[in-house]
């Protein structure tokens, strides 16, 4: 794999190699922590698609500068998401609740 600045660089321009290389390399490690988390491989995808779009406005900008590993980035985006998704769950199962005992 390339270096993180040449894969930054790859990611801004569009490159879909690049973006495929990122899906090859991360996406099981995101994958088991949705699984192992109350999601499915449906939820996997979709929170790493999403952690990639993140990545690829981010780079974007041209003051943007990782901090850290792709790998720890993506990851916790993906966390991040997920743990959202997973709040935003609840609180729709919480208000069907209520509601359902409302109508009792």
């Amino acid at each position: 794999m390339l270096p993180q600045d040449q894969i930054i660089h790859k990611i801004r321009s569009g490159d879909s190699i690049a973006i495929n290389q990122l899906y090859e390399k991360y996406f099981n490690s995101i994958a088991k922590y949705v699984l192992e988390n109350s999601g499915d491989i449906e939820d996997a995808k979709d929170i790493f698609q999403d952690a990639i779009m993140v990545l690829y406005n981010k780079s974007k900008d041209a003051n943007f500068k990782l901090t850290s590993s792709i790998h720890t980035y993506i990851f916790s985006i993906s966390k991040n998401l997920w743990l959202k998704k997973i709040r935003n769950r609840r609180s729709k199962s919480s208000d069907l609740l209520e509601n359902l005992e409302l109508i009792d």
